[in-house]
């Protein structure tokens, strides 16, 4: 099919998952409500964000831990059009899921070929569950945004790893890097998609021969994040992964240091001792210290387990079978059928961008 075609395909794909979210709009309460409250914020004080707020968690504290990039977007538009932050505000969630439909072209045909990255984007417009949800006409929220910016991250680090040149490898980790930013200056919860590198990276380095093109993508990457996270500055003290402190700049560069560990261990000793190490670093790690034990477990709680405070907030919810087959229906069957497709390649190629996909999937 001629490019042309394609891309006339494609926008229509687009328009369709914009005019379907137009159809079902939300009227949300609670957060959405309080990213209204910012966008006016901004608007009225050129653009300056609110990093304390007394009508925030009443009683508790009043510091803001969301990032400000989704609301000083919608602000910014405001200004420049001078409409009103309601109608502006509600038709942002529906644009970036359309171009989360474009993205999703792009995966789907890093893959295979035009025809499974149009597939791909027709999945992406008509999927249901929260991420329908938050994306309608009128849900005010930043979800929609943190899922545009960690999916471009995915495919610009699919890219790095694809790349053919020193050259381009450097260029496409840089972007990557910047896309994870804007990620991270949406929510700090992006960190959950450091933890994917770093679990990716023990994998390629256990399973495949080592990569030093691996460790220039990751010292790229996250390179350029804790550059950013520098110059951005820290809201809070400690080392909390939940707000903008001084804990993420450490993973990161932590993540590279490991990187770079692990990419000399690999290529100087077996892949049955190279595990040995690794699980005995680990059982180190569990027994010495304690401090570093609970919080890497508190962590990884806060992210994948179940409380009754995350059980009163709705995209923190624990999954069962019911919700995952009411979200994603044949999809979900699709998507166990396409895992194994891609197992199986991979067991053929090596191939580490397809590693990389199936451990983003399982975790996410």
């Amino acid at each position: 099919m001629k490019p042309s075609h394609i891309f006339i395909l494609l926008f229509l794909a687009a328009i369709f998952t914009f005019i379907l979210r137009l159809a079902t709009t939300s009227i949300p309460l609670d957060d959405p409500l309080y990213n209204l409250r910012q966008i006016d914020s901004l608007v009225a004080n050129n653009l300056s964000y609110a990093w304390f707020d007394p009508l925030n968690w009443y009683h508790s504290t009043a510091t803001i831990f969301w990032g400000p990039l989704f609301p000083t977007i919608i602000a910014t538009i405001c200004i420049v059009t001078k409409v009103n932050s309601v109608a502006i505000a509600s038709i942002v969630p529906p644009i970036l899921a359309s171009i989360i439909t474009v993205t999703s072209y792009f995966l789907g045909k890093s893959f295979n070929d035009w025809k499974t990255g149009l597939i791909a984007s027709v999945f992406t417009a008509v999927i249901g569950g929260q991420y329908f949800y938050r994306s309608t006409f009128g849900f005010i929220d930043h979800h929609i945004a943190e899922v545009l910016f960690s999916t471009l991250f995915c495919l610009l680090y699919i890219y790095a790893l694809r790349s053919t040149t020193t050259n381009k490898t450097i260029i496409i980790s840089f972007f990557a890097g910047i896309v994870y930013l804007l990620g991270y200056l949406t929510m700090p919860t992006m960190v959950l998609f450091a933890m994917i590198v770093g679990i990716f990276t023990v994998a390629s380095f256990v399973i495949s021969q080592p990569d030093k093109k691996l460790v220039l993508i990751n010292t790229v990457v996250f390179g350029t994040v804790i550059i950013g996270t520098l110059l951005f500055g820290f809201k809070t003290t400690g080392y909390d992964l939940s707000s903008y402190s001084i804990g993420h700049p450490i993973v990161y560069l932590g993540l590279i240091i490991f990187t770079v560990l692990l990419y000399l261990l690999a290529s100087n000793v077996s892949t049955k001792t190279l595990v040995g190490i690794l699980a005995l670093i680990s059982l180190l790690f569990v027994t010495i210290s304690q401090f570093l034990k609970i919080t890497f477990v508190t962590y990884l709680l806060a992210f994948f387990g179940q409380s009754n405070i995350t059980n009163t907030v709705a995209e923190a919810q624990g999954w069962n079978l019911i919700q995952a087959a009411l979200s994603f229906n044949i999809g979900l069957l699709l998507a166990i059928c396409g895992a194994i497709v891609l197992v199986l390649i991979y067991v053929r190629s090596h191939n580490n961008s397809i590693l990389f996909v199936l451990i983003w999937s399982m975790i996410i």
